[in-house]
């Protein structure tokens, strides 16, 4: 009888120890698949050709496709030059934060035709996405490019960014859908695209590679400066154009328009505004 009556409380708390056992046991972490990754490289040049063969000085950075991440802090790329090359410099930097990249060029030219100077920047990243609906039919979307950034250059100085997404392809198991080119230059005609709409796949993954890069580089025997700041700046929008959602492999999102929450004091005055008509009924009646 002793027994019987103990047994309910010891089987109870035998449970919440092996309850409490396991949710104190450190987790074990899994391994996200390789679907996505970032990459980014600088890059500064600077030849003096006043002897042969030419002196090339070059200081160069690369990060190629670091795979299971989305962010890519921010390194850079810098030089001087020193004999016939005295008075060119060039630095260079790029990120990506949060599906956001960013690049920086500078340089700087002082004018003979014994030396030149480049200076160039980019990074990008690559994710999949899938449309939340069946398999077997093609959605539209609509990829949106955001820019800011400024262009600033004097004397032979040309300075150019240029910032693009592809759909598909490269790769991909899903063959090429479509892309966009964005392209701002000092010296040369622009083409300002920023938006495309294209049809996508549903219930399967398809590759989106995202891209920017910048550049400076002088005409022949020119001096003068270069500047592309575009540092932390290009973003990618992705909207359904219809009543359907998608997901990525990095968990960013990438909608333009995220459904607005209510304010409190938007909630208070609909709240009062419900509670004076409901008044108004009783008094009615």
């Amino acid at each position: 009888m002793f027994t019987s009556r103990r047994q309910p409380g010891i089987v109870i708390r035998t449970f919440a120890l092996c309850l409490f056992a396991l949710i104190a046991r450190p987790a074990s972490a899994l391994a996200e698949p390789i679907t996505f990754a970032v990459r980014g490289s600088t890059g500064i040049t600077i030849v003096d050709s006043s002897v042969f063969p030419p002196v090339i000085e070059q200081d160069q950075t690369s990060f190629d496709e670091i795979y299971d991440a989305d962010t890519l802090p921010v390194f850079g790329s810098s030089l001087t030059g020193s004999g016939a090359a005295d008075g060119y410099s060039g630095s260079a930097s790029t990120l990506v934060t949060d599906a956001v990249i960013g690049v920086f060029v500078t340089a700087t030219s002082t004018g003979s035709q014994n030396a030149g100077v480049t200076a160039g920047g980019g990074s990008g990243y690559i994710d999949y996405f899938t449309v939340l609906l069946p398999v077997g039919s093609f959605v539209p979307m609509s990829f949106t490019l955001d820019p800011s950034y400024s262009i600033t250059t004097t004397g032979g100085a040309c300075g150019t960014l240029n910032a693009g997404v592809q759909v598909a392809g490269g790769g991909s198991a899903i063959p090429g859908i479509g892309s966009l080119h964005y392209v701002d230059s000092s010296c040369n005609p622009d083409s300002l695209l920023t938006t495309i709409e294209l049809m996508v796949p549903t219930g399967v993954p398809f590759r989106v590679l995202s891209e920017m890069s910048a550049s400076i580089f002088f005409f022949g025997g020119q001096g003068g400066t270069g500047t592309v700041d575009a540092l932390n700046s290009l973003q990618l929008f992705a909207d359904p154009v219809g009543n359907y959602t998608y997901e990525t492999m990095s968990g960013n999102n990438f909608l333009s328009a995220p459904a607005a929450v209510p304010e409190p004091a938007t909630l208070f005055m609909l709240g009062s505004g419900l509670g004076w008509l409901e008044y108004r009924r009783r008094r009615i009646r």
